[in-house]
Order: structure tokens, then sequence, then C-alpha cells
């Protein structure tokens, strides 16, 4: 009984690994993409500011 997983477990454990490496994957492109916008976002500098009056309901 220790050794024997009961079916529900053995799904849960494969859907698990599945997530966290389509985590992983989903990360390692988005990470180049998000520097890459961080530094567009660097260059073109900081949003203007609006005063409160200015801005929509």
């Amino acid at each position: 009984m220790f050794g024997k997983l009961n079916p529900l477990a053995h799904l849960n454990l494969q859907r698990s690994a599945c997530v966290l490496s389509c985590r992983l994957i989903r990360t390692r492109w988005e990470r180049g993409y998000l520097k890459d916008l961080y530094h567009r976002r660097a260059l073109i500098g900081a949003d203007p500011v609006i005063s409160r009056s200015a801005q929509p309901n």
C-alpha cells in the first residue's frame, strides 16, 4: 500500500509536471521580451505628468 499511488494522485503528479514545464517554457521567451520592452521604455523616458482633472472618469 505504501509504494502504490492511487490513480488520482498519479494524475495530479503528471499535471503538476506539465504545468511546471509549461511555466518554464513561457518564462524563457517572456524574459527576453519583457527586458526589451523595459529598455525601450527607458529610452523613451517617463510619461508626461497629467493632472487629475485632465484624466477621464
